[in-house]
Order: C-alpha cells, then sequence, then structure tokens
C-alpha cells in the first residue's frame, strides 16, 4: 500500500485552505480533486475588458455583441446567454463558468445598454403609390380630398405625425409628415405639396339647339331662309367655360356649329360639333323680269321692230340661290317668236317658266330696187313717149323687199295718147303699200295710107 506523506497531507491541507479563501463565497466545493476554478483570464465585449456587474453602453440599433470570456482553467466551460437579439434599453447578459469539477459554478453579469436610435429617416414614403421625398411635389386628381399615404420609418420605433393630408381643396395644400426618433427627442419634417388639380371635365350637362336636344355629330335640318340658331349649352362643371361659333350668319346647304368646352383646368378641351342643313327654297319668283328694259310677266307680249333678230332680257331671281336660263332671246324671226325664261330654284328641283311672245314686225318696205319700162329706168311720175301703135310694154319691177309683192296695172292694151301705168308695191307686212305711176303717151300716127279703097 502506498502511503502518503503526512507532510505532504499537510501540505495539500494549507493549499486547499489558501483557495478556499480567494474563491468567492458562493462556490460550491466538489468533493473530487480536481479544480474549482472558475475565475476568467479575459473577460470582454467587442473587444474591450469588463469585469462583472459592469454597464456597457452600446450604439443605436445594435443587435447583438461579441461578449469573449476565457476561464483561466482550460478545463472549465463558459456557457454565454443575453448577447443576441438586443433590443433598446438595458440588455443582461449572463457568463456562466462552471469549473473543471464539473460542479463549481460562477455567474458574472453585464449590462449590455443599447442607446436609443436618433433615425427619423423614412423608409417608405409614398403618396397615391408614387414615391415621394422632401420637397417633392405631387399632382392628384380633381376632388381628391384624402391624400393615400404610405409612410414607414426606418426604425421601427420611430414614430410619425402627419399634418394636411386631409380636407385638401384643389390648387396647392401642404402635407408635413413629422418623425420622432425613437429616443423621442430627434425630429426631422418632410414636406410635400400636394397639388389637386383642376377639373378636367368638358362634358355638358345640356346641349339644345332650337330647343331640340343634340349630341356631337348630330346633323339638324333647317328651313329654307333660316340665318341663326339658339343654342343652349350648359357645362356639367360650372367652372368650365363655352364658346360657341357658327350659330349665325348661316347659308344654304351645310354649316357647321361648334361649341367648344374648356375645361376649369385652362388645358383640357372638347369641340362639339353639329352639321346645321339650311334647306334650299323651292322658290322660283322673279323680283325683276325686262327684255329689251321694259318690264314683262309670264305670258306678256312685246313687238319688236322688223329686222329686231335678239333681245336683251335681264332677270333678278326672288331668292338669291335660284338660278335662270333664258331661251329664244336670239335669232329672232319675221313674226311671232317665243321667249322662255326657266328660273331652277335653289333646291335644284322645283323649276318654273316664264314665257313672252316676241312679235317682231314684217317688213313695210315699199321701195324698188329696179323699175323699168321698156329698158329705160323711170321714177313714179315719169313720162314715157311710145311709138304710135304701141299697145304693150315690159315693165320690170324689182322691190328692195324681196318679201314685198308687186302688182302692175296699165302695161298693155295702150292706146295712143296717155295711158297711166302702175305699180302698185305692198310691203311685206301686208298693210303699207305704194304706187308708182308713169304715163305712157302712145305717139299719135302719121299714116295716110289706105288699106282699101273702093
Amino acid at each position: 500500500m502506498r502511503r502518503t506523506s503526512p507532510r505532504l497531507f499537510g501540505g495539500i491541507a494549507v493549499l486547499l485552505s489558501a483557495l478556499l479563501l480567494v474563491l468567492p463565497l458562493h462556490q460550491t466545493a466538489s468533493a473530487s480533486d480536481t479544480s474549482a476554478d472558475t475565475s476568467l483570464s479575459l473577460f470582454q465585449v467587442n473587444g474591450t475588458d469588463v469585469i462583472d456587474s459592469q454597464n456597457v453602453n452600446l450604439p443605436a440599433s445594435t443587435k447583438s455583441a461579441d461578449v469573449v470570456a476565457t476561464p483561466t482553467d482550460p478545463n472549465a466551460t463558459v456557457d454565454i446567454a443575453g448577447a443576441t437579439n438586443l433590443h433598446t434599453g438595458a440588455n443582461a447578459v449572463d457568463v456562466t463558468v462552471t469549473a473543471s469539477d464539473t460542479t463549481t459554478t460562477q455567474h458574472y453579469g453585464i449590462t449590455l445598454t443599447v442607446a436609443a436610435s436618433t433615425d427619423t429617416s423614412l423608409s417608405t414614403f409614398t403618396v397615391g403609390g408614387d414615391a415621394v421625398a422632401d420637397g417633392s411635389t405631387v399632382d392628384l386628381p380633381w376632388g381628391t380630398t384624402t391624400a393615400q399615404l404610405n409612410v414607414v420609418p426606418n426604425n421601427s420605433s420611430a414614430t410619425y405625425q402627419v399634418v394636411g393630408g386631409t380636407n385638401l381643396v384643389t390648387g396647392t395644400n401642404t402635407l408635413v409628415v413629422t418623425v420622432t426618433a425613437e429616443d423621442r427627442v430627434s425630429t426631422a419634417d418632410y414636406t410635400v405639396t400636394l397639388n389637386v388639380l383642376q377639373n378636367d371635365d368638358t362634358s355638358l350637362s345640356q346641349f339644345q339647339i332650337n330647343g331640340s336636344t343634340v349630341v356631337d355629330g348630330d346633323s339638324i335640318t333647317l328651313d329654307p331662309y333660316t340665318s341663326s340658331v339658339t343654342v343652349n349649352a350648359l357645362p356639367t362643371d360650372p367652372n368650365a367655360t363655352v364658346a360657341i361659333s357658327g350659330a349665325n350668319g348661316l347659308q344654304s346647304g351645310a354649316n357647321t356649329l361648334t361649341v367648344t368646352v374648356t375645361a376649369a383646368d385652362g388645358v383640357t378641351s372638347t369641340d362639339y360639333n353639329v352639321a346645321l342643313n339650311v334647306s334650299y327654297s323651292d322658290n322660283t319668283d322673279l323680283s325683276s323680269f325686262t327684255v329689251n328694259g321694259t318690264d314683262v310677266i309670264d305670258g306678256s307680249s312685246v313687238d319688236l321692230p322688223y329686222g329686231t333678230d335678239y333681245v336683251d332680257v335681264e332677270a333678278t331671281t326672288a331668292d338669291v340661290n335660284a338660278t335662270f336660263e333664258v331661251v329664244g332671246d336670239t335669232g329672232l324671226a319675221v313674226g311671232d317668236n317665243t321667249l322662255v325664261l326657266v328660273v331652277t330654284a335653289a333646291d335644284g328641283i322645283t323649276t318654273n317658266d316664264y314665257t313672252v311672245t316676241l312679235t317682231v314686225a314684217a317688213n313695210d318696205d315699199t321701195t324698188l330696187a329696179t323699175f323699168q319700162v321698156d329698158g329705160t329706168d323711170v321714177t313714179d311720175g315719169s313720162s314715157v313717149d311710145l311709138a304710135a301703135y304701141t299697145d304693150t310694154v315690159e315693165v320690170v319691177a324689182d322691190t328692195n323687199d324681196p318679201e314685198a309683192t308687186v302688182e302692175i296695172i296699165g302695161d298693155t292694151g295702150l292706146v295712143s295718147g296717155d295711158n297711166l301705168l302702175t305699180v302698185t308695191v305692198t310691203a311685206a307686212d301686208g298693210v303699207t303699200s305704194t304706187d308708182f305711176n308713169v304715163t305712157l303717151t302712145v305717139a299719135l300716127s302719121d299714116n295716110t295710107d289706105l288699106s282699101s279703097f273702093t
């Protein structure tokens, strides 16, 4: 059997007694001969030495700390709790050292104080779904009274307050988001201008022409000679303006009425167009009708001098849009000629004929171009001496007007002495006539012969 020296045993006892004096009072003595050492040779937080029960201040938003606890006895074990998932304020960290005897333990406590954040920044700031920042201007649709906001601070412990996001009016509104940091001291204002746009409504609540409701693109037919229409155009938005063109000065045929609505925003506008078709008139009346300056009407007769082969016709239609055509005003002949003025109404369908009889007088010329007796030129009142026993003369009487007629009396059955030759010229008019008289003097015979003597 191995014996232990009493001296050695006594030395060990002295050593154990000394160790008991330096160990903390709450250590548990191990019954074995393994070490009960729970001391630390190194104790640091984020590289800085610390001691038991020390308070360590950490920056805001720190979520974990690097705690190093190295036991003096390399066979001792260390368990660190509370160094992660830190929150603002005090966080207790417990370092438990278990001596190599596995029985003796010691707790080292430190407090990690995470400072409150001064972060007033925003991770999300939107108005109506659009990202904004301090100083932004956002246009909102007309009629918006409440802004749709999404405000998220970067620090979840920060708070915010919104002023000016409701009861919006048309025009400029100021939105202020005040963020208060976690430390409840630091603040920041985010100011955004909310511009609620003017109304862009260009619709009409009422659109009437002459009392009848119309819409854009309509076409209406108006009576002939309509020169204007009454337009009633009321915008849905009372702040919109209306301009009307084409309601006056209408002409026959197609006209365009345009109603321009300009929205309250002063930019948006819409044209409403309606075709105004003024019917063409069926008026075929004449306000004036003259032939050679003389007023005539349908059925009139105009006497014209012989030789007239045309007339000057002037006419004015009662409707300026009506037209007329003249037939029979030229190439006139002696006698009755028919002049027809055809008026076509503005409708292009209705017509009316105005008929005038043009009577060109026949020629009253009774002059002779040639007047000879037995080849000798004679005139009215001439005397022609003829040989004794002449009982017939040859008379040539050619009229200047080939339409005139000639009658010769006294050119035969002549007797000795004076005989009257009469050439009667009757003009083409059948009325006018002239007698051309020539005295034919047959000489008395100087014959003294006897044809018989018994």
